[in-house]
């Protein structure tokens, strides 16, 4: 939400990451513009060793990719372009190589969450508790997931919906994708860390 705040001209991009197929953990923001194939394959390589060196220093469940977030650039089309659909599909077949590869015998589907036209209603803090206007739908293997069976760990939809537009309004945090990253230069690749964005880490993991 915090990246399409601060690009609302635009489409935007992001990885999700998580410690199983239903659970998100984080999410790792890609572009603020149609994302080209070298983009995307930089992106989910630098993420896949992110989630390594996490998984090197915690011993806890093994995170990695699981999903793809998008919201698209003009208002009222809510349903993924081409290309995501491209791209839920790659991150598919990779969590299903790597399930072949640990011998599980189950096929993964991958998340991929779209903003839609609720996010205007999200913005004016109307979101309920039980999950209406949450400002995006939740669409597994092409089908759209029911608001009861997606949950926020530790909060609500009220609550959690009130802190991020507050943090969107007020806070101004500056957020950078992996574009941003790429745009800076070699002076800025530290300061526009997108797979951390510490101003967000602050804000919601302390």
């Amino acid at each position: 939400m915090i990246h399409a705040t601060q690009n609302s001209l635009s489409c935007v991009h992001g990885i999700l990451l998580g410690t199983s197929p239903t659970q998100i953990t984080d999410a790792l923001p890609v572009s603020h513009s149609t994302p080209t194939k070298p983009i995307i394959d930089m992106a989910l390589r630098f993420a896949e060793a992110y989630c390594e060196d996490i998984n090197s220093k915690e011993d806890t469940n093994r995170t990695r990719i699981i999903g793809w977030y998008a919201g698209n650039e003009r208002e009222g089309i809510n349903e993924p372009n081409p290309v995501t659909k491209k791209i839920i599909s790659g991150i598919q077949h990779g969590m299903n190589t790597d399930s072949e590869n640990a011998s599980s015998d189950s096929s993964q589907d991958a998340i991929l969450i779209m903003i839609n036209n609720e996010f205007k209603d999200f913005m004016l803090k109307q979101s309920g508790p039980d999950g209406s206007k949450k400002g995006f739908d939740v669409i597994v293997s092409g089908d759209k997931k029911s608001l009861d069976s997606v949950h926020i760990e530790g909060g609500d939809w009220s609550n959690s919906s009130c802190k991020i537009v507050d943090i969107c309004h007020k806070d101004s945090i500056q957020i950078y994708d992996f574009e941003d990253h790429l745009n800076g230069g070699v002076g800025g690749l530290k300061e526009r860390d997108w797979l951390r964005n510490p101003n967000v880490a602050k804000k919601f993991r302390v």
